[in-house]
């Protein structure tokens, strides 16, 4: 391209056309590539000048960055409604250029609405008229809207006071300008209407209050009453919020009144002629009278006696009413329509009417009230009279009296009389198994029976027979007596072999007996399957299939009728199996000396039923129990059979030898063969396993190996990480296969161990030296602060500790060289060597001692002055009996208290334990157990102390 080509001028942005709205500022966009020539705007064709203020032009003017001259008009104007260029002069580099017209339009909002129609003189609905409204200086023209929400052509009758609103609107507004008048409209008020008058039919006598209302009308509506053609009444009232007009008519109702028309008119000054509504009333009445008629007779009272199954026949007649009455019989609570005959014309424009009715007379009649009524549904109101029956009639048992009365066993029982009659002079008897029972026996009390403390054998059935003088009557009511069951087995024990079927079965004497009334509960402490109960009558059957031993023992049958107590009785099942001999390791050896001088015991037990019996062999020739080198012994505890052959004076080479024993009853037999050996050490455990375990405990428990013929006990081994070596738990009580071990670190893996222990040696570990690894839980939220804080004062006291030592030194040093006295532990293994960096007090332990107490005169006067923490370590053999009990009394220069410990209960598992929450002192209490003989207990005051496992004589450090 040419170098001219790269200069000429061009537009990148045209104006467009705008519009916008009168007073608010409009930009036009032009945009100049390259420009080179003067840019300026023409407005109409004229130019306004190159500047960007534009002189001569206050409200317009070019703003942009470079190459950007857009023309600004602030406050629009109707004058600035034309049509706008961009232009960019000719230069010497380029020609010039003309932007597209844009045309600026400016619009103007309409000003204030007015109408041309006179709209403050009154409007007469239904007439037409013309309404103007103008919206003048609009741009463009705007939308006039007239509404009322309703057509304009005419006025509805409630326009009264009603809103003309006119609405111009145009581009130029952002709401619709509106403007509005009040009309005053004169229009007649609505048809009146009447209330009270729900229907045309009045008694006569009543008083009728009756309110005309006609709603709207401007003016409202003037009211008034007229009765055939007759002006009564010409009082209104007005009101204006509910628009209405109202006028109430008070009229006393007569006779005369009958078929009379009513009627109320409405009117104002715009009405073309007055509108009315119109109602004809009809007046009725009630008969004023009834005459009840027996055998042609007038009747009036009770005056005749009648029979039980006669005839009557009753008739009621009565008085003139309008319109005709009806007439209804109700004798007692029941109710009869009778026979009527057709209606007569009566006095007054009324008619007459005659009922009949028939009765065939029974006891239910005697004192009651033959009632006529007249009524008129019309006015539902009447008037009746009645006649009361005198029936006369044997005894009559009531329709309530009791056929069978319910009694609970001892309770009172009574069997009411309930018997009626005419004449009611009634003599009763009551009959017990054709006995006759007398006034005056016991229970009989006027014509009721009464039994107290009644028993089942009261049950059954009694006769009353009653007597007056119209006949006699006997009814029978059966005495139900309720007792709560009493519950029997069929047959316990119940045997049966082991899967087969067992069935128990309870009867109850009971009454009543009543569905779901049995239930039966196992009495054993494991859960097992109940089986299949079924309930019939007054027996239960408990089915049990597929009998395992875990169903032996005791079931109990309850019945429950909800009379009393529950009975029950317990059963016992009992399952029979082939005998079974415990044969775990210790069953299977037995050790004595085999010098001709001890008596060896072999024990062999058996579990079965029915009842076993046992043989002994031995190198499997049946035993001769005459011999008196043995001795057989046999017991029984329910299913276990234990029989133990004792072998005297034993001969290493002739009893040294497998004996064999036999049990056997009905359904089989089991051997076990037990090995007589020489004393020894024990065998090792087996199925040592984890019980439980916490954050700082393991319960672990196993199954005892053969005691080698001698007292055994058990040792934990356990070890973890960190461990310089095993740690080592004597087991307490020495017979117990399961313990826990305390004091352990919480999240740490443990390695555990356990062996058996008896005066000739020590086993190997169980389960052929398996290592059981377990790791501790974490300890909860107060631990773990426990901890923290621990940590903390543990610092704390072995700088204080520390200090102790140094001083400690020195002091010594001073004592040693003026007294030839050193304050160590006299021991009964001899002396112990120095403990260093701790303050100790001779203390000397006796054989015999059971207790040593430390007074706090002991302490002070013994201990050197700078002591603020003592160690008090005690060695001594297990077989002192100091070891097994030890009571201290430790005065740590304040008070004196005690702590009582069983030295062989306690364990130095880890380095840091914490105070027992028991113990009020400023100490806290850390036994270790030491291998092999002696026990350890080590007491610091005030602060921890870490104990090393190291073979005694030894040095005990703090740390």
């Amino acid at each position: 391209m040419s170098p001219g080509t790269h200069a000429q001028q061009a537009f990148r942005t045209e104006p467009r056309n705008l519009t916008v709205r009168m007073g608010a500022t409009a930009v036009l966009k032009c945009e100049v590539l390259r420009a080179s020539g003067i840019v300026q705007w023409a407005k109409d064709g004229f130019l306004l000048g190159p500047q960007r203020s534009l002189p001569g032009f206050p409200r317009y003017s070019m703003i942009g960055r470079r190459g950007q001259y857009n023309l600004r008009i602030e406050d629009a104007q109707l004058d600035d409604d034309a049509f706008f260029e961009c232009q960019a002069g000719q230069s010497e580099r380029s020609e010039a250029i003309v932007s597209n017209p844009a045309f600026l339009t400016v619009q103007i909002p309409p000003s204030k609405l007015y109408f041309t129609t006179d709209v403050t003189a009154p409007w007469v609905a239904g007439k037409k008229y013309m309404v103007e409204c103008v919206a003048p200086d609009a741009k463009p023209g705007a939308d006039i809207t007239l509404y009322k929400g309703e057509s304009l052509s005419s006025f509805p009758a409630d326009f009264n006071l009603t809103t003309l609103t006119c609405q111009a609107n145009n581009e130029a507004v952002f709401q619709p300008v509106v403007t509005t008048v009040t009309m005053n409209v004169y229009y007649p008020p609505e048809p009146p209407y009447i209330i009270g008058l729900d229907r045309d039919v009045v008694k006569a006598g009543s008083l009728l209050v009756l309110e005309c209302v006609s709603h709207g009308g401007n003016p409202l509506g003037t009211l008034q009453w007229t009765k055939e053609g007759e002006v009564l009444s010409t009082t209104w009232g007005e009101q204006v919020v509910g628009q209405k007009s109202r006028n109430i008519l008070r009229l006393k109702i007569t006779p005369a009144d009958n078929q009379a028309e009513l009627s109320c008119e409405s009117a104002n000054i715009v009405s073309l002629s007055p509108q009315s509504i119109t109602h004809k009333i009809t007046v009725f009445s009630y008969p004023s009278m009834l005459v009840l008629v027996q055998s042609k007779r007038k009747i009036t009272a009770k005056e005749e006696v009648f029979y039980r199954g006669q005839q009557m026949e009753l008739q009621c007649l009565s008085g003139s009413s309008n319109p005709k009455s009806d007439i209804s019989w109700k004798v007692g609570l029941l109710r009869f329509q009778g026979v009527a005959e057709a209606p007569k014309k009566a006095e007054f424009g009324g008619v007459s009417v005659l009922s009949r009715l028939h009765l065939n007379l029974t006891s239910q009649h005697h004192n009651q009230k033959v009632i006529c009524q007249a009524y008129s549904p019309v006015l539902e109101e009447g008037t009746s009279t009645f006649y009361q029956l005198n029936v006369l009639y044997p005894p009559e048992f009531s329709s309530e009296q009791a056929t069978e009365v319910q009694v609970v066993e001892d309770d009172v029982a009574t069997i009411p009389l309930m018997v009626s009659a005419n004449p009611e002079v009634v003599s009763c008897i009551w009959l017990r198994r054709k006995q006759m029972l007398v006034k005056g026996d016991p229970g009989l009390y006027d014509h009721s029976l009464e039994i107290r403390n009644v028993t089942r054998k009261d049950g059954g059935l009694y006769t009353i027979k009653c007597e007056n003088g119209e006949g006699v009557n006997e009814t029978t009511v059966k005495l139900d007596v309720y007792y709560a069951p009493t519950v029997k087995a069929e047959k316990d024990p119940v045997y049966v072999n082991q899967g087969g079927r067992a069935d128990l079965i309870c009867v109850a004497d009971a009454n009543p007996i009543i569905p779901e009334m049995f239930s039966w509960k196992w009495l054993g402490e494991e859960e097992v399957e109940m089986g299949e109960e079924t309930n019939e009558n007054k027996s239960s059957l408990l089915t049990i299939h597929n009998v395992t031993r875990a169903h032996a023992g005791f079931y109990q049958c309850t019945a429950s009728n909800g009379i009393a107590l529950p009975g029950s009785v317990e059963m016992k099942l009992l399952v029979q199996f082939t005998p079974e001999l415990r044969k775990g390791p210790q069953w299977r050896k037995v050790a004595s000396r085999g010098d001709g001088t001890a008596t060896a015991e072999l024990v062999c037990q058996a579990e079965g039923i029915p009842p076993v019996e046992f043989t002994w062999e031995k190198k499997g020739m049946l035993i001769d129990l005459a011999n008196p080198r043995y001795e057989e012994r046999t017991a029984r505890d329910g299913s276990f059979h234990t029989s133990t052959l004792r072998v005297v004076n034993v001969s290493a080479t002739l009893d040294y030898a497998v004996f064999s024993c036999t049990a056997r009853n009905s359904l089989g037999e089991d051997k076990l063969d037990i090995q007589l050996v020489s004393t020894t050490h024990p065998d090792p455990p087996s199925s040592f396993s984890l019980v439980s375990v916490t954050h700082d405990s393991v319960t672990l428990e196993w199954i005892p190996g053969f005691n080698g013929g001698l007292q055994q006990r058990y040792r934990i081994r356990y070890i973890w990480d960190q461990s310089v070596s095993f740690m080592y738990v004597d087991v307490v009580p020495p017979d117990t296969t399961t313990f826990t071990v305390t004091g352990l670190q919480s999240q740490t893996t443990y390695s555990f161990s356990v062996n058996a222990l008896n005066s000739i040696g020590e086993s190997g570990y169980a389960d052929d030296g398996a290592v059981l690894t377990i790791t501790t839980e974490a300890p909860s939220g107060l631990s773990t602060h426990l901890t923290v804080a621990f940590t903390v004062v543990f610092g704390v006291l072995l700088v204080l500790n520390s200090l102790g030592c140094f001083f400690g030194r020195k002091w010594k040093n001073r004592r040693d060289k003026t007294s030839t006295h050193d304050y160590l532990f006299h021991l009964r293994m001899g002396k112990c060597s120095s403990l260093s960096c701790l303050c100790s007090v001779p203390i000397s332990l006796a054989q015999d001692s059971k207790e040593i107490t430390l007074s706090n005169d002991v302490i002070v006067s013994s201990a050197p002055p700078h002591c603020s923490v003592f160690l008090f370590l005690f060695v001594c053999p297990v077989s002192s009996p100091f070891a097994h009990h030890l009571s201290l009394y430790l005065a740590p220069h304040s008070s004196l208290k005690t702590v009582t410990s069983t030295l062989h209960s306690y364990l130095l598992s880890h380095w840091l334990a914490s105070c027992p929450s028991s113990l009020s002192l400023p100490f806290c209490l850390f036994p270790f157990v030491h291998q092999p003989n002696h026990q350890v207990l080590l007491l610091s005051l005030s602060g921890f102390s870490f104990l090393q496992h190291l073979p005694l004589p030894s040095v005990f450090f703090l740390h």
